[in-house]
């Protein structure tokens, strides 16, 4: 065992070297090289994509390679590295990654993903198939391992292909018991301890509600997400995303009361902070070295608050461009239905969608706005404020005499509510 770990960080050693010079040609020139330095090249929000599933080989490989070798490469004991290690192997295994894969594979080329595609359609193992378990069960294909290796660089191959021979297991008793009190928003003392924590709770949620391909991949970093936050924030879109077309109302509930949680907080403290100011006590000495005191506490509750709200509207911002995605894809299998083709993938498709759609429409958009602006990420209140009125209102704003919903405190001076305003006037005259 101490070999097998001494080994493992003198390759974690020249991994980070490798990264970190990589990284320093990248942002030659800048003043402030450390601190580039500790930015990971890629963040999370950018790799994350809904459109490629976790039960597909790309998410798996972005999750192995901005998430899991960095996770392993920042571990700073042998516990914690053993609980990566884990992951990594259990994420290699439901995807047939074989001991006979090596570091020095060829790269992915057209050509070789045609053959290996083609060679899982004579063999019948189509992807729902993975997701259910079915037809040689999970990831029973060893061409969906080829993949997978091919679209991982050489250096991440590297770090992770001793785990393709080893075989972990967890030691764990409570590994599908909730936690405690719900919501979790405001009872943690930090973002980073929310985000980990609720990610890990709906994990554990998924694990007791169904059982797959992906309950298997997310069981497989539950407790890595507990532990490293670029994890989590990638797996926490999927995991959602994945509770939410099961379609337990329960579950959908347990997630809209965090939402609602977080932002109702954040508009709540926002209000009471504008009423404070708005009766201002004497400036005296010592209400002047009270209110510093206060002032300093509460911008540490501030920036959690921030934090979290930017993290919501960054799930959100994935669902609802998977739901612009899966439209474009109902489109498509509309045009495909005319040649008698896709009737069943098409019913499936748009039951997905209106599962999706019922639960986004549970969401607030007032609220969403609201706490936008109190974020001060105008753009995307102006967004959303006028995305209330056009469910609110129903008709071309103020054309029949029916007044327009208050928009959010605040809010009404920006001249851009007008603007918005008379687009949608525009709009509802240019298709009358």
């Amino acid at each position: 065992m101490r070999t097998r770990r001494k080994e493992q960080r003198v390759q974690q050693v020249q991994q980070e070297q490798r990264w970190q010079r990589e990284e320093g040609e990248e942002g030659e020139g800048e003043q402030d090289d450390e601190a580039e330095l500790s930015v990971p090249r890629i963040s999370v929000h950018k790799v994350c994509n809904l459109e490629k599933e976790i039960i597909r080989e790309e998410a798996a490989a972005d999750l192995i390679s901005h998430c899991l070798v960095r996770a392993l490469l920042a571990a700073e004991d042998p516990g914690k590295q053993d609980k990566v290690a884990v992951a990594i192997q259990k994420v290699l295994e439901l995807f047939s990654c074989s001991s006979d894969l090596q570091i020095d594979t060829p790269a992915l080329t057209p050509e070789r993903i045609a053959a290996l595609l083609h060679r899982q359609a004579q063999q019948g193992l189509t992807l729902e198939a993975h997701a259910h378990g079915r037809q040689g069960g999970l990831g029973g294909d060893p061409s969906r391992g080829e993949l997978l290796w091919a679209r991982l660089d050489r250096p991440v191959r590297e770090v992770v292909w001793q785990f393709l021979s080893t075989n972990y297991a967890f030691n764990d008793r409570d590994g599908s018991r909730l936690l405690g009190p719900h919501p979790l928003f405001g009872s943690v003392p930090d973002f980073e301890t929310w985000v980990r924590l609720w990610t890990y709770d709906l994990i554990v949620v998924a694990n007791n509600v169904e059982t797959g391909m992906e309950t298997h991949i997310f069981m497989a970093c539950r407790f890595v997400v507990r532990e490293h936050t670029e994890t989590a924030l990638f797996l926490l879109p999927h995991i959602i995303l994945w509770l939410i077309l099961r379609n337990y109302p329960d579950v959908a509930t347990r997630i809209l009361q965090e939402i609602n949680r977080v932002f109702q907080l954040t508009v709540a403290d926002s209000a009471a902070a504008a009423a404070s100011d708005a009766a201002a006590a004497p400036n005296t000495a010592a209400t002047a070295a009270a209110t510093a005191t206060a002032s300093a506490a509460a911008q540490v509750k501030e920036e959690t608050k921030r934090m979290a709200c930017q993290t919501l509207f960054y799930v959100l911002d994935k669902l609802w461009a998977w739901t612009r995605h899966t439209q474009l894809l109902i489109t498509r299998l509309r045009q495909s239905r005319r040649a008698n083709q896709g009737t069943e993938r098409l019913a499936d498709v748009l039951t997905r969608q209106k599962i999706m759609d019922a639960f986004l429409r549970l969401i607030p958009r007032d609220l969403v706005a609201e706490t936008a602006y109190c974020c001060r990420d105008y753009p995307r209140a102006l967004m959303h404020i006028e995305q209330h009125m056009r469910s609110v209102a129903g008709r071309d704003l103020g054309a029949n005499g029916v007044p327009a919903p208050p928009p959010p405190a605040g809010l009404g001076v920006i001249g851009g509510v007008a603007g918005a305003s008379a687009m949608e006037v525009d709009e509802g005259g240019a298709g009358a």
